[in-house]
């Protein structure tokens, strides 16, 4: 489904840009001589703040009216942004289409080359335009190393996508170049004006669709654990001493012998405040990211890695493997959990899904007694870990 919403998207908005520029060229007179640098332009704009909103709302599908309060400055700023590249990718196209140029650059003036470094310009536009803004939308961006890994898979797909489109154009119009050839005249003999312009109408309505292809495959959300603390961690009565994360307790994984290995992996809160980044308290609504995989303890021992005062010293494990977790609970402490509000009546281990509540409580008779639980709301994908 998310597929189609993109290759829907990439289509409405690359045809929106299209019909803008149409615009400025034929009704206000703009850039009548110059047309290619008005189409790219108003093409990266459109697409680029097209794939930043289509982004904005599929990666918060449940928070309708907050995606409206936030889209304004991401993708006013993707607008611009993408603008002024695609104005940068019309000048250079048309500069390669004057004739002494074309002339002297043998195939790099040709058509087909010259479509396919205008299209590969714009695609690198929505691409880099979607990643910087997802910097300042996203609370998973707080990492550096994440920010700049997002930034250059954007730009590739996006450069990728651009190019490939072209070519798969040109190869299309080689291909029908024979029957194409007699439609054109018969069309303009007929209607008076060239088929011309909806020739490049389509091949516009292809590098959106194909961008929406790429950008579906390079920003759908990968496999990225977080627990995110809910209610409970307001209060103080049982819990004297603040919850925390252990930073520093390393976390292990078992191998096929049963023999502990440590992964190198620790935990740390989901944050852009480079703070949070030191405090190991938990606080409601903070996010605490998990590592890819390995065990992570719950309880109230001093050595857990999440240290919640007030509860068992060991009530449950979570397991983390790949594209999976588990909440394991100890046998002995199993009555003191509620999955999604049902309480747990074994310590079979469970498969935790996205969006999945997990409670916790201090007594094994407290369950209506919301001073006394331990809510988390477990994500699997950082969709909308700040909701």
């Amino acid at each position: 489904m998310k597929l189609w919403i993109y290759i829907l998207s990439g289509i409405t908005f690359a045809s929106g840009g299209w019909n803008l520029s149409q615009s400025i060229i034929d009704s206000i007179g703009w850039f009548q001589q110059f047309p290619e640098i008005a189409q790219s332009a108003c093409i990266a704009a459109s697409l680029s703040a097209g794939t930043v909103l289509t982004e904005i709302f599929l990666s918060n599908p449940t928070r309708f009216k907050l995606n409206l309060r936030r889209l304004g400055f991401p993708v006013a700023t993707a607008a611009a942004l993408g603008f002024l590249i695609g104005l940068f990718a019309g000048g250079i196209s048309q500069f390669l289409l004057i004739p002494q140029i074309r002339n002297s650059l043998f195939f790099f003036g040709s058509t087909p080359a010259v479509r396919i470094i205008r299209w590969m310009i714009i695609g690198i536009a929505v691409g880099a335009t979607e990643g910087l803004s997802w910097r300042w939308r996203s609370v998973e961006s707080g990492k550096k190393s994440r920010s700049q890994q997002r930034l250059k898979t954007n730009i590739l797909a996006g450069m990728t996508a651009g190019v490939a489109a072209a070519i798969i154009f040109e190869f299309v119009r080689l291909v029908l170049k024979s029957s194409l050839k007699q439609v054109k005249e018969d069309f303009q003999r007929n209607n008076g004006f060239s088929i011309l312009g909806f020739e490049n109408f389509a091949g516009l309505l292809l590098l959106g669709m194909v961008l929406g292809v790429a950008f579906y495959f390079a920003i759908s959300p990968s496999y990225v654990a977080a627990l995110r603390a809910g209610e409970g961690f307001e209060f103080s009565e049982y819990n004297e001493e603040p919850a925390k994360i252990n930073k520093s307790k390393p976390i292990k994984i078992k191998d096929d012998k049963s023999n502990s290995i440590e992964t190198g992996y620790k935990l740390e809160f989901v944050s852009k405040n480079r703070l949070e980044e030191i405090e190991e308290n938990i606080e409601e609504g903070l996010s605490t990211q998990l590592p890819p995989r390995g065990t992570i303890t719950i309880g109230s021992a001093t050595g857990a890695h999440i240290c919640i005062p007030g509860l068992p010293l060991h009530i449950a494990d979570l397991d983390i493997e790949e594209r999976a977790t588990f909440l394991r609970p100890n046998k002995n402490n199993y009555q003191r959990i509620s999955i999604n509000g049902k309480n747990l009546t074994s310590a079979s281990r469970i498969s935790l899904k996205h969006n999945s509540i997990v409670s916790f409580y201090c007594e094994a008779n407290s369950r209506k007694d919301d001073k006394k639980r331990f809510r988390f709301v477990f994500y699997n994908r950082f969709l909308d870990p700040e909701g």
